[in-house]
């Protein structure tokens, strides 16, 4: 997943903050802020302004799980990352983007895989302001090709896979991904406690 700057506001007049500070520390005035929003026709941009103050705003990147027939993930060699280069496909989403079309986008930039995002398999905050969505993916047509921020791809079966970054690790366990069921009867259980010791960060 590369980076992308979270939704904000710039530039906020201090009369806003202002107002914000009132309402966050004199919940008496708070009825009367709210008649005041009823009442008063504030223009929209000052609505928007104001809302986007009072709530807070976070990063959503989404992640996608792309197996083959035998359960084996598709995982990218990402070329701006050093130390934790593999990983799945995936980014962040732009504003007023949804989950589905943006995952589809970022897959397609980066495998030029043309996928159908399908279930929703994971949810989880990272930190105080990103959120990670896993989706299971399936491809539709194209074939892989590599692009600026990717070089390699790979598929592994979950007991396989290389280090990954940690927010992408705990969207797979979340997901059941280390299950035994899952990991199947081919590799041993000794194995399998040893890899997952090894993936942790």
């Amino acid at each position: 997943m590369h980076a992308v700057g979270a939704t904000g506001v710039q530039g906020v007049p201090e009369s806003y903050s202002s107002i914000v500070a009132v309402t966050l520390m004199a919940p008496p005035l708070r009825p009367l802020l709210l008649r005041l929003w009823r009442d008063v026709p504030f223009p929209g941009w000052m609505r928007q302004v104001f809302l986007r103050i009072l709530n807070p705003s976070f990063m959503v990147g989404a992640m996608a799980l792309i197996q083959d027939e035998h359960g084996r993930i598709l995982i990218l060699e990402h070329t701006y990352r050093r130390r934790v280069p593999w990983g799945l496909p995936g980014g962040w989403l732009k504003r007023a983007e949804s989950p589905e079309t943006g995952l589809a986008r970022e897959v397609l930039e980066e495998t030029g895989l043309k996928v159908r995002v399908d279930a929703l398999l994971a949810a989880e905050f990272w930190g105080h302001s990103q959120l990670d969505l896993l989706f299971h993916c399936t491809v539709e047509s194209g074939t892989y090709q590599a692009s600026d921020e990717t070089g390699l791809h790979r598929w592994a079966l979950p007991h396989e896979l290389p280090e990954l970054l940690p927010n992408q690790l705990a969207m797979l366990r979340k997901a059941h991904l280390f299950e035994p069921w899952v990991l199947g009867p081919g590799a041993p259980e000794a194995s399998r406690e040893a890899r997952e010791v090894g993936l942790r960060d």
